[in-house]
């Protein structure tokens, strides 16, 4: 069994890996292409081919499901086609015993994305991240489209740029009253958390009043804002990139200053319940080999999977988007297409004679 075992696992992973890397590698050339039309001041083609290479470990987190469900297919369709499959069952091999086997390399394959969305992920994309900001101008003023917006109490702000080491660059603030009236405008070029506080250099602060402005420069100014590098770290990574722990903690504090932090709870029990969704997917692709997909071409299997891969991703944005139009618990948006994948894998495996 030890020999079978091997034997399904190389190659398990093999089509795995190379579906992967396909998948991939099509995905970071869109992306290049995407980033050449941002070009612009010190934000050139190498500047843009370093920052989609340094996503390479997110995307890789990012296809492992798909890319699981059409390595089954094609791994298993290769013994299906030299009829390897037909001499197990002949040999008294049961559909169990087989899915087993294939489950186990799919154990490998989980570890791996759990490895770098927990580990590698989060800390490649805000490196990304902040490199591409400062680029476009982290230290300008306001820049539209970049950066991470937050309001704290009466304060709105924005930040151009967060280094991982907690620097923050561009930072504009805004102060409005209980009536929504604008009292102060503020652009600072750096900030350096120190003392549970922030040290800001080169400020520049416009006060409004009633019938006059007043401008007031400072080169250092204290400001007390609840945020830790370790929050802005978090807020400067988009949701789905960033680690179960600290999504959970970022959600949290956005409950507490009464924020809508949906988007964080929906990243983190997607993330959370990744595993169930890459071992549906497997069954799925057993039951497809051994019932309507044994005797056909390898490229409708691939098909097929693409085709299966894409539904299920479709309807789990779905419905997690859904949940944040009509304020559902995102738990619930997303158990949803999981159940549903999850039964539809354990009914059609149940059908396998």
């Amino acid at each position: 069994m030890k020999i079978l075992d091997r034997y399904i696992r190389r190659s398990v992973l093999g089509a795995f890996i190379i579906v992967l890397m396909i998948i991939v590698g099509l995905d970071l050339l869109s992306a290049f292409l995407a980033e050449l039309e941002e070009l612009g001041g010190a934000y050139q083609t190498k500047e843009a081919l370093r920052y989609v290479l340094m996503s390479f470990p997110r995307r890789i987190a990012e296809f492992i499901p798909v890319a699981a469900l059409i390595g089954c297919l094609v791994g298993l369709g290769a013994l299906a086609n030299s009829s390897e499959l037909i001499v197990m069952r002949a040999a008294g091999i049961s559909v169990g015993r087989i899915v087993i086997a294939v489950l186990k390399p799919t154990i490998l394959i989980l570890l791996m994305g759990l490895g770098l969305s927990e580990k590698v992920v989060p800390y490649t994309e805000q490196i990304a991240e902040s490199q591409r900001s400062l680029l476009k101008g982290g230290q300008d003023a306001l820049k539209s489209g970049h950066g991470l917006w937050h309001r704290e109490k009466d304060e709105i702000v924005h930040i151009n740029a967060v280094t991982p080491d907690g620097r923050l660059y561009g930072i504009s603030r805004y102060q409005f009253d209980d009536e929504g009236n604008m009292l102060k405008a503020s652009f600072s070029e750096e900030g350096i958390h120190e003392n549970n506080r922030w040290d800001l250099s080169s400020s520049k602060s416009t006060e409004l009043f009633s019938r006059h402005t007043e401008v007031v420069k400072q080169e250092h100014e204290q400001w007390l804002f609840a945020l830790t590098p370790h929050n802005l770290s978090s807020a400067a990574v988009d949701p789905e990139f960033l680690d179960l722990l600290s999504l959970y903690r970022y959600a949290r504090y956005l409950d507490e200053q009464e924020l809508n932090a949906s988007h964080y709870f929906l990243a983190f029990w997607k993330k959370l319940l990744q595993p169930l969704v890459t071992v549906a997917m497997v069954l799925i692709a057993v039951s497809f080999i051994f019932g309507p997909l044994r005797s056909v071409s390898m490229s409708f299997r691939v098909l097929v999977g693409v085709v299966v891969g894409l539904v299920f991703q479709q309807a789990q944005d779905f419905f997690g988007y859904a949940s944040l139009v009509f304020n559902v618990d995102p738990l619930v948006a997303i158990v949803i297409p999981v159940i549903l994948c999850l039964a539809a894998g354990l009914i059609m495996m149940s059908r396998v004679r």
